[in-house]
């Protein structure tokens, strides 16, 4: 991952420098060998003339490279840009320790706690953590933002190239790349420009998250896998702001959600897949989307926004696949709907149903038409699951030529589109004597019925026979409430099997089960042939 900052025109103001000092404290540049000593300085502070200032309850340098003299220069505000740039150009540690950080400047402060970065040397680190991070920001309008997190946690930092970007004072070149990242109990809020601050309620937009990970793989900067999640993403909007109006129109208070993606980069081949995005709401749904994009030459990658735009306008799609499981929120849209247009439920489906008879004449005769037609209105009936698949009749569809495409008809000219509603493919649909009824899916078993269930929950008893509820997440994740007791694990399929692990289990201890599903029901059984069957439930209904 990278990330690119622009800090603005004044490289003395209170934050690129906090940037910088934050940044060498993290890494630093090949240098020639030094005797190791430990340097700690005592409640310093950094003063930029009354105007801000950083201040360290104690700093601590072990096994450093550096002397006292250097480790001071680097934290004060007579020494130039470039002599602290230089300072930092040779830095190496085992350690760095600051037990706390304030950073104050005019309406703003930040605030570090327990700040250890370890086996500093040449631009990597093997484990950089903070106990936690509180900032606010002032926001004249409306109010303040505010910003904060529990444990931060990175491993494997590599921020040479961020070093050498506040070297030149360009931070908008820096990048940052990592092996694994985690933060917890985030959490922040902001005003909502267009609600008064004495509105019913307040003027506040607030948003918590209970954890956010991701794991990487770079070679030579460029993210060969990469793998994120965020779960249970909190969002509450001001109680009289129009957002709120409109949710609450759909019968949603808040919104609880979950994220996921996983995607992989080919530099042979500038192929990338995107393995996984998944985006999961509390009684709402599941949206899933993985894809196949071609022509992505490595500049897609950098930290100029020129060369990725560059970089990527000879790439193309070989493939999209949607699959949206309702859990709840096709009815809100349904029912608020009818409300508005002062019908029924059964009205504005059948209403909904003619409009999708439609759809042949508006793809222009296309014989795939009929039946994405009939697999709409299959959905608008029984609103369970509807999957579209768009794959390019030869190779791919460049970007250039998927902008230039101007009615639904031209698309079908250039790629095959395939619709699936409820499990039931419109062929199968299209086929069926009596189109209204769902004619009964086979079995799965192994990998195809796993699939099945990533992204959704199953529910039933375990074999003490108390309650059981799992939910499956892309990335490996499984969340489990056992009777009134939540517990995290990881899935992952070996062969035809699916095995379990959780913190509490023995050292590489390992629950594995045949997995099938059947309809809406899973069954999972043990190498004895003993099984268990329970029911699947859409999304997570239970937010674990």
């Amino acid at each position: 991952m990278w990330y690119g900052v622009e800090t603005g025109r004044r490289p003395d103001r209170i934050w690129p420098r906090a940037a910088l000092l934050i940044a060498v404290l993290s890494a630093g540049f090949s240098a020639p060998a030094r005797a190791q000593q430990d340097v700690v300085l005592e409640n310093h502070t950094y003063d930029d003339g009354g105007k801000a200032s950083i201040a360290f309850r104690r700093i601590e340098f072990i096994g450093t490279n550096l002397d006292r003299e250097e480790v001071t220069k680097l934290f004060s505000s007579a020494t130039s840009g470039a002599e602290a740039a230089a300072i930092a150009g040779k830095l190496k540690a085992a350690r760095i320790a600051i037990p706390s950080v304030v950073i104050t400047a005019k309406d703003s402060r930040m605030t570090l706690a327990d700040f250890v970065a370890s086996d500093v040397d040449t631009g990597k680190v093997k484990q950089l953590s903070i106990g936690s991070f509180d900032s606010s920001f002032a926001d004249k309008p409306g109010g303040a933002l505010r910003f904060k997190s529990g444990a931060l946690q990175l491993d494997g930092a590599n921020i040479a190239g961020l070093l050498q970007a506040i070297r030149d004072n360009d931070l908008k070149k820096g990048m940052a790349q990592f092996t694994r990242f985690s933060m917890r109990d985030v959490e922040g809020q902001g005003p909502d420009k267009d609600t008064p601050p004495d509105a019913p309620g307040g003027n506040l937009t607030k948003v918590k998250i209970a954890a956010i990970g991701a794991d990487a793989t770079f070679d030579n900067g460029l993210p060969l896998r990469l793998a994120a999640k965020a779960d249970n993403i909190v969002v509450e909007v001001p109680p009289s702001s129009d957002g709120a109006i409109k949710l609450k129109e759909v019968g949603i208070d808040r919104l609880d959600l979950s994220f996921g993606f996983s995607g992989t980069y080919d530099p042979t081949q500038r192929v990338y897949g995107l393995d996984d995005l998944t985006v999961s709401g509390a009684d709402l749904g599941t949206l899933a989307l993985k894809g196949r994009f071609t022509g992505i030459d490595p500049g897609a990658f950098s930290s100029e926004q020129s060369e990725r735009i560059f970089a990527l306008l000879g790439a193309g799609v070989a493939a999209v696949d949607m699959k949206f499981t309702n859990g709840g929120l096709a009815e809100k849209i349904l029912q608020e709907a009818a409300r508005q247009q002062k019908q029924s439920m059964a009205e504005l489906k059948s209403d909904l149903a003619k409009a999708a008879s439609v759809i042949p004449l508006l793809l222009g005769g296309e014989a795939n038409g009929l039946k994405i037609a009939e697999a709409l209105a299959r959905f608008v009936d029984d609103p369970k699951q509807l999957a579209v698949s768009i794959s390019a009749k030869k190779g791919s569809l460049s970007f250039v030529d998927l902008l230039s495409i101007r009615d639904p008809a031209s698309l079908f000219t250039v790629a095959d589109v395939q619709v699936t509603a409820n499990h039931v493919t419109a062929n199968q649909m299209a086929a069926n004597d009596a189109p209204t009824t769902a004619p009964q899916d086979r079995p799965l078993t192994g990998a195809a019925a796993w699939q099945k269930l990533i992204g959704n929950s199953i529910s039933g008893k375990d074999e003490d026979g108390n309650p059981l509820t799992e939910y499956y997440l892309a990335d490996g994740t499984v969340k489990q409430l056992a009777d009134d007791e939540t517990a995290t694990g990881k899935w992952v399929i070996k062969g035809e099997k699916v095995c379990f692990t959780f913190p509490d289990d023995d050292e590489d201890e390992e629950a594995c089960y045949n997995v099938t599903v059947d309809g809406t029901i899973a069954t999972f059984a043990d190498d004895n042939g003993s099984g268990r069957r329970y029911q699947i439930l859409p999304g997570n209904p239970k937010r674990l």
